[in-house]
């Protein structure tokens, strides 16, 4: 839903644009245009890959169930690591956790990322007010 807003949004800014006399770069519009329909992509792949009960994600984080693999009555050959259902000793955390673990393991990329490119704006921000009071 959000993609298409995105792409809806992008596509009447590029029109409104061309109506007032391409007062504002179009580059941009075409970005949030683009971005919307990756987003859309995304989506979809990630639709699909529910909708065919894929294990990627389990087979991938070595995970069972929610928050343990005593969530489940019979444990799947998801969460084994055998492949066969109802074995003795199935993975013993949690999806949720494992994804919290992930998340956490690149936090401190992303964030000196951010911290990066706020340096950089800030810069912009700076450069562009030396040359404006030129």
């Amino acid at each position: 839903l959000i993609s298409v807003i995105w792409v809806s949004f992008g596509i009447y800014l590029l029109v409104a644009d061309a109506q007032i006399g391409n007062a504002i770069p179009t580059a941009s519009f075409a970005i949030i245009v683009v971005l919307g329909i990756v987003i859309a992509i995304i989506a979809l792949l990630g639709l699909i890959g529910a909708w065919k009960r894929n294990k990627c994600m389990l087979i991938t984080l070595k995970c069972c169930g929610g928050f343990k693999s005593t969530d489940w009555k019979v444990v799947p050959a998801s969460c084994c690591s055998n492949g066969t259902a109802g074995c003795d000793d199935p993975y013993p955390m949690g999806c949720g956790q494992a994804m919290f673990e992930l998340v956490k393991s690149y936090l401190w990329t992303a964030g000196g990322f951010a911290i990066l490119l706020c340096l950089v704006e800030i810069s912009a921000v700076i450069g562009a007010c030396v040359l404006a009071n030129k």
